[in-house]
């Protein structure tokens, strides 16, 4: 058989199991709109745990489908490091966890929930469980399934729901893949890497917590959920304020831009042609809990990561100056991983120098 026929099958192969048994909500990249939310309401990228063990801010839901111990369950979920990052890798299908909250009424009207994954053997999913107000039984199910395939695959018990989404080209589980979801009263929308695989514009469904789970071994890292969204005010920079966004992430102590903060860079850029008298200065910043040794290099190259993602969107580069800004910048002091990612920004301004 030759190669084109064999990539022709498997075109063909993929596709039918990506739209068996389900209506398709497939979204294209060209409408990638996904802006983080501003006010964190709980970040972990697992940084302060030990190695091996159960995450320390992360706790079993009540709600499980099998009867087994608690500390089986620990056991099959534990912190890992490899190539310099941490993650959480589950081991069982049986139990999920959720944010260690003081209250378990944190999601708002408006939040946003980012996250990494991997998926370890074929037929394994990522998924994101929601408990809702109207039905406060955490075992009902109201969840969003990434599959092997590339599939979102929202399914509500109460009310009944089930809609799909897929990854418009060939899905490699196999790697790291970044998934993210808007919720607006109601109005979800899901984004894997820099594609918008699922719209839902009535969800009937009002969420106050989330869980994480999976089918299979899969792997966690970088969770964030946000209140808000960001607003997007480029017009300050006609008026000489300075503008700072949390809307560019980057991957944890490394100069790469994350591919959910393109819409934002994107929206600059054309703001910036229609105003091209224009120059621009781009401040960088690390944090503490990032190698202080390199922390001001590092804000360097992520200005730098920056102002090349502009110039590739046309912006002349000649109107734009890079500087990066370390630990006496910082926003804010703490010891706490999920308010120091705050000082991991990016700020803008008007350059009125030479």
């Amino acid at each position: 058989m030759t190669g084109t026929i064999r990539h022709t099958l498997f075109l063909i192969l993929f596709c039918c199991l990506a739209s068996t048994g389900f209506a398709q909500n497939q979204v294209s990249d060209t409408t990638y709109d996904f802006i983080p939310g501003e006010r964190i309401i709980f970040e972990d990228n697992f940084s302060r745990d030990t190695l091996g063990k159960f995450p320390s801010r992360w706790h079993i839901t009540p709600c499980n489908d099998n009867k087994i111990s608690d500390y089986y369950d620990k056991e099959s979920w534990e912190v890992q490091k490899k190539d310099g990052e941490r993650s959480l890798a589950i081991a069982t299908s049986l139990k999920r966890i959720e944010p260690a909250m003081r209250s378990k009424y944190y999601l708002t009207d408006s939040f946003t929930i980012e996250f990494s994954f991997m998926l370890m053997h074929p037929g394994a999913s990522a998924i994101l469980n929601f408990s809702q107000y109207e039905q406060p039984d955490p075992c009902v199910k109201v969840n969003f399934q990434v599959c092997d395939w590339g599939s979102v695959i929202f399914t509500s018990s109460f009310p009944e729901q089930k809609i799909t989404g897929r990854f418009p080209t060939p899905f490699d589980y196999k790697v790291w893949h970044h998934f993210a979801l808007s919720y607006k009263k109601g109005v979800v929308n899901c984004y894997i890497d820099r594609y918008h695989t699922l719209s839902i514009p009535e969800s009937k469904f009002k969420p106050f917590g989330f869980s994480l789970g999976c089918v299979s071994p899969v792997k966690y890292r970088n969770v964030r959920v946000a209140s808000g969204k960001v607003k997007i005010a480029f017009s300050d920079l006609l008026a000489g304020r300075k503008i700072v966004t949390h809307a560019i992430a980057f991957d944890e102590r490394k100069a790469t831009i994350m591919p959910e903060s393109m819409y934002f860079i994107r929206q600059l850029a054309e703001f910036l042609k229609t105003n091209p008298t224009i120059k621009l200065e781009i401040d960088g910043h690390a944090n503490s809990l990032e190698d202080t040794f390199t922390n001001r290099a590092l804000a360097v190259q992520r200005a730098i990561a920056v102002k090349n993602q502009l110039v590739s969107f046309g912006i002349d580069t000649a109107k734009l100056v890079t500087k990066g800004l370390g630990v006496s910048e910082m926003a804010e002091t703490t010891s706490e991983h999920w308010q120091n990612k705050r000082d991991q920004r990016v700020e803008f301004s008007r350059f009125t120098g030479n």
